[in-house]
């Protein structure tokens, strides 16, 4: 696909991200690699209900802006950069701030096995301590996680989530996916006592 059609296909999941509150507000972002020199990432304080392609941004895996913008990537391009860099299976990446997950990430408690979908696809998420969003130390941490290769996502302490996957429509899907475990696991701990599935 050329630049175009992939910047179409990104504000048709962000605003699909949006409706369904991974991406509430101005808040998280969405990079997509693109022919393997590139990235295209989502601008700093856009909104997913109101997203355009001045939103966004083309850089290089060293975070240069490479098209002309009045706008500045999200200012957690570093942990983009550095996961693409250690992860040439990775094509796309989203960082969410969706409120199940994200009361995981802010008691630092892991998702518990309690469906088939959190054994086969989320079995191995590990937390990276707090940092100072937009900082060089979270991006580091970040991607230190990433380093294993069974790892796809990662809680970032009191803050969010991050998945990555090897296309948009993956990165999407397996965010949802793991946004309705974590609200499934809320919910059935209201309701009382659930049970956990073995491997």
């Amino acid at each position: 696909m050329d630049l175009q059609e992939v910047k179409k296909e990104i504000i048709k999941i962000v605003k699909k991200a949006g409706k369904n509150r991974l991406l509430p507000g101005t808040s998280g972002n969405l990079s997509v690699r693109y022919n393997d020199t590139y990235i295209i990432l989502t601008a700093s304080g856009s909104s997913s209900a109101f997203i355009t392609y001045d939103d966004l941004i083309l850089t290089d895996l060293e975070g240069n802006i490479c098209e002309k913008s009045n706008k500045m990537p999200t200012s957690e391009i570093g942990i983009h950069t550095s996961i693409y860099k250690k992860r040439p299976d990775i094509n796309a990446i989203l960082h969410s701030h969706s409120s199940a997950l994200s009361a995981f990430a802010v008691i630092n408690r892991p998702l518990s096995p309690i469906l088939a979908e959190s054994i086969y696809y989320f079995k191995n998420i590990p937390f990276v301590p707090f940092g100072k969003p937009g900082s060089k130390e979270l991006a580091y941490e970040t991607a230190l996680c990433f380093e294993n290769k069974s790892v796809n996502a990662c809680f970032l302490s009191n803050h969010g989530f991050v998945l990555g996957a090897k296309n948009l429509k993956e990165a999407y899907n397996l965010t949802l996916m793991a946004e309705n475990i974590a609200q499934i696991e809320i919910n059935a701990s209201i309701l009382g006592e659930f049970k956990t599935l073995s491997e």
